[in-house]
């Protein structure tokens, strides 16, 4: 009997996974690497219909990020999120350790760092990430 290959189906420890590498070209955008996400306690069956089903939201996903309006919203929106956290931690700290609350809220340091992504995406020549990269390669 012969057995087909499902696409991005694993097998760890007897558990079923969905795992696929996102284009190098989208990492960025995405914020992240791979798709790793556990199927749960189902059959094989059940597995391949989540894994076949996640595939199909994933490769609309990625066909949509081909347009640069969509990928550059999508972007934006990533790095302001893997932003929150540790401007909310800062912020916090900050109140902690006696500084006056009203010129360390999260919310403002927030907003600040969402300005701070559009200015330096609108003039990336000014960017001091990409002033080190041009000292780097001189």
């Amino acid at each position: 009997m012969r057995t087909q290959k499902v696409d991005h189906l694993k097998v760890n420890g007897g558990r079923y996974y969905y795992r696929r590498r996102v284009p190098a070209k989208h990492q960025k955008t995405l914020g992240i690497k791979n798709w790793n996400r556990p199927c749960g306690k189902v059959s094989y069956q059940q597995a391949v219909v989540l894994v076949t089903e996640w595939a199909v939201e994933h490769d609309a996903l990625l066909s949509r990020l081909d347009d640069p309006t969509v990928a550059e919203k999508t972007r934006y929106s990533t790095e302001v999120h893997l932003l929150e956290t540790p401007m909310m931690q800062v912020a916090d700290t900050m109140t902690d350790i006696g500084m006056a609350p009203g010129n360390w809220r999260g919310d403002v340091m927030l907003a600040a760092a969402k300005v701070a992504l559009q200015a330096a995406d609108e003039h990336p020549e000014k960017s001091s990430a990409a002033r080190l990269v041009g000292i780097k390669a001189s």
